[in-house]
């Protein structure tokens, strides 16, 4: 589960509200019993957002399809968790 946001529209809420949304559609129409979003650590917005979804950091990765070598944290939550929280 990921997300962009052009900078004009950035800390608007745009992030949280699109990816909740895209949440429901994956744990109660597809039947999603997880879901992770991969971030840059210093990316510190999109951990922050991670965070207001109730993620938390699973792990991390080294390597990413397409991106090559890079180090990279794996934030998710399961679907009780976000039905919980939700």
């Amino acid at each position: 589960m990921g997300w962009s946001i052009a900078q004009a529209h950035w800390r608007k809420g745009y992030g949280k509200e699109a990816t909740s949304a895209a949440m429901d559609y994956a744990f109660d129409t597809l039947g999603w019993d997880r879901v992770i979003h991969v971030i840059d650590p210093p990316n510190k917005p999109s951990e922050a957002l991670a965070e207001a979804l109730g993620s938390t950091i699973v792990g991390t990765v080294d390597e990413l399809a397409g991106f090559g070598l890079m180090a990279l944290n794996l934030w998710g939550q399961g679907a009780k968790h976000w039905r919980t929280k939700r």
